[in-house]
């Protein structure tokens, strides 16, 4: 792995890696990262948590867990083309140029024509220098696009520690917001047949969580579901009936897919590590990836050093 900032001596820009996740927002650059919840509101005035940010003169909150999350499958939308300019901003000194590595699910990255048009989109800009003027609090920060990159959710663990993934034969289930992301890799490479999106995320198991509860009787809120799966106390017995029933379904998917009994199942996305204990329980042969929420940011950059030392031996001859 390539463990410091890289800068393509070349063409002489910056990779930056960008997770535009429906629970997370996480961002590396190959030494610094950062992540922060991916709510966003238009027009709202920040009060205790949360980022102020403004751009082409409208105002944004993000970042702020008392907002609701999006539940969209798309990410072609301008909300996560401003999440992606707001995470570049942390990490990019003041006139940077920068190539973007970032992600979409895996069905939508097994269609040409829907991958294109999202990195089409991405990459897109009110002006045609890609410049990017934007504020975050009192301080402002301008860059420069100069392409985007577009990776299948849940393959950033295979070029985060391809170590575990050459010469073998395993499948990975990327557990995020709102989607469960499925891909089997046969030596490095993805297997396209076995390989697609389920909209059956985090968010939405804590919907049929509140849901199972209001049947019982307790009245809670979207923000309590978040305490209640931590420690469910005397609810405990509801929330692990539901959280089986949701990996249950995992189980069924994979089999659908004949994904195979033996083969070695590995788990990542923010919500392998909110789900860990279930996980091991239903899936006592499979693995949780120690670096489960950065894993597709940190394999994103690895792909974009990958294209820049590519484009430069090219250059060399």
């Amino acid at each position: 792995n390539i463990n410091n900032t890289m800068k393509c001596e070349v063409i002489n820009v910056k990779i930056i890696s960008v997770d535009m996740g429906k629970a997370n927002l996480c961002v590396y650059d190959g030494v610094k990262e950062f992540t922060c919840p991916s709510t966003y509101a238009e027009g709202v005035e920040r009060l205790e948590s949360g980022y102020q940010v403004l751009l082409n003169g409208k105002r944004y909150l993000i970042g702020d867990e008392t907002i609701g999350y999006d539940y969209d499958l798309t990410k072609e939308k301008e909300h996560h083309k401003i999440m992606m300019y707001f995470g570049i901003y942390q990490l990019v000194d003041n006139g940077d140029r920068v190539k973007v590595i970032t992600n979409c699910p895996m069905d939508i990255y097994l269609n040409k024509d829907s991958r294109q048009s999202f990195r089409k989109y991405m990459l897109e800009t009110k002006n045609t220098e890609s410049k990017i003027q934007i504020s975050v609090g009192r301080f402002t920060k301008t860059f420069y696009i100069e392409d985007v990159t577009v990776m299948p959710e849940g393959m950033g663990i295979v070029f985060n520690q391809p170590e575990i993934f050459h010469q073998s034969y395993i499948g990975v289930i990327d557990i995020g917001g709102v989607t469960r992301n499925y891909g089997v890799f046969d030596n490095l490479s993805l297997v396209r047949d076995k390989s697609f999106t389920e909209i059956a995320g985090m968010h939405f198991l804590r919907i049929q969580i509140k849901d199972a509860l209001k049947k019982e009787g307790a009245i809670v809120g979207d923000i309590d579901i978040k305490y209640i799966m931590e420690s469910p106390g005397k609810y405990k017995r509801t929330v692990d009936r539901v959280i089986d029933e949701f990996l249950e379904g995992t189980k069924k998917e994979i089999t659908s897919r004949n994904w195979g009994e033996t083969i070695r199942i590995i788990f990542t996305g923010g919500g392998s590590i909110a789900l860990k204990r279930q996980i091991k329980e239903k899936f006592p042969e499979s693995t949780i990836s120690e670096d489960a929420l950065f894993d597709n940011c940190r394999g994103n950059y690895q792909v974009g050093v990958l294209k820049c030392q590519n484009k430069q031996e090219k250059q060399k001859c």
